[in-house]
């Protein structure tokens, strides 16, 4: 027994994890549910819209580290069609409200071919990583230890 192709997009909102499927364009086309409530945004604010514009829309915040990391690695997923990972970055996320907040990040992408073994999207799978902002002051800590600032 198969899903009926209406009820798929059904499925894969309420499946369990966070995750988008983003467009060779990298715009972003689903979302699960518990992608929305972790990102605090709704599914009409980023439908449609460029993966780049949902994550790094900060304007005080030009440059989050993940997204130099992140763009190059979704460019060797189309090219290369092998999924790719990247571990523990920031990313800045538009809550609701409009505020921004720090928002640290796992991402697995896997590219979804077709029968002509053409990347026609792009799934990716993400995950909180445990302590993620607690590490990086860690890491920031140990490397300013012991420097003076004149």
């Amino acid at each position: 027994m198969s899903i009926p192709l209406q009820d798929f997009q059904l499925v894969f909102e309420a499946s369990p994890g966070l995750c988008l499927v983003i467009s060779p364009q990298l715009k972003i086309v689903g979302a699960s549910d518990e992608y929305l409530h972790a990102a605090k945004i709704k599914r009409e604010e980023i439908a449609g819209k460029d993966l780049f514009d949902v994550v790094s829309g900060n304007a005080g915040n030009k440059q989050p580290e993940g997204l130099p990391g992140l763009r190059s690695l979704l460019n060797n997923v189309l090219k290369n069609k092998t999924p790719q990972a990247i571990t523990m970055r920031r990313y800045d996320i538009a809550g609701h409200d409009g505020k921004y907040g720090d928002i640290f990040w796992n991402t697995l992408n896997k590219p979804v071919l077709n029968a002509k073994g053409e990347v026609i999207y792009i799934i990716q799978r993400i995950e909180e990583a445990a302590g993620g902002e607690k590490q990086l002051r860690n890491t920031l800590d140990a490397m300013l230890e012991g420097v003076q600032v004149l």
